[in-house]
């Protein structure tokens, strides 16, 4: 084979990969429903009540559906973009979405940097770990690109330090004695 034939295949080869990178880390679309600031306030009311539940010692029981804690995204999204940690200010965030089932819930981040917009999906179980809530990594992605197993906690933890800053939020969660999943909704429940 010629020396051009062959410079000619490896550009192909190229092209091609390259071409095949560039849709798997195309963007996904979220996958809960979208929620309004109306829903977003719903939602900031449920963790008030929970945070006073939890200071009084007392049970209760909220339900979160899945518009409300979109919506509640959206508002902190809107309102706090500046404040949000560097990790956060680099990849740019612009939306979060939460979608629920009944054994998991996937977390959706859409961020731009520079002139690309990314998304990761985070598929995860809550769980309670050295008395703190957690999560579980299930699956991972980048786009449409699965995150290898080994890699997969690693990543998810990497996307974490994006809501640390919600102090009052993460309180809640260390202190919720049950999770209940369903499509749609989380039930969170603090006390006995």
């Amino acid at each position: 084979m010629s020396l051009y034939v062959k410079r000619l295949i490896r550009v192909i080869v190229l092209v091609s990969l390259s071409a095949v990178l560039a849709l798997l880390v195309w963007p996904t679309s979220p996958q809960g429903l979208p929620g309004t600031g109306e829903d977003g306030h719903a939602c900031f009311e449920k963790l008030a009540d929970l945070y006073e539940a939890i200071n009084e010692g007392r049970a209760l029981q909220r339900v979160f559906r899945e518009e409300e804690v979109n919506g509640y995204f959206s508002v902190l999204l809107e309102e706090a973009a500046t404040e949000w940690p560097e990790s956060g200010r680099e990849l740019n965030v612009r939306s979060i979405n939460l979608s629920f089932t009944e054994s998991y819930f996937v977390v959706h981040i859409l961020a731009e940097w520079k002139f690309l917009r990314l998304t990761y999906e985070v598929q995860a179980r809550p769980r309670q770990h050295d008395g703190r809530f957690d999560v579980e990594a299930l699956r991972v992605s980048l786009g449409h690109l699965p995150v290898p197993g080994p890699l997969r906690q690693r990543f998810a933890g990497r996307l974490m330090p994006l809501f640390e800053q919600m102090e009052q939020e993460r309180y809640v969660l260390d202190h919720l004695t049950q999770i209940d999943l369903g499509p749609q909704r989380a039930r969170l429940r603090a006390g006995r």
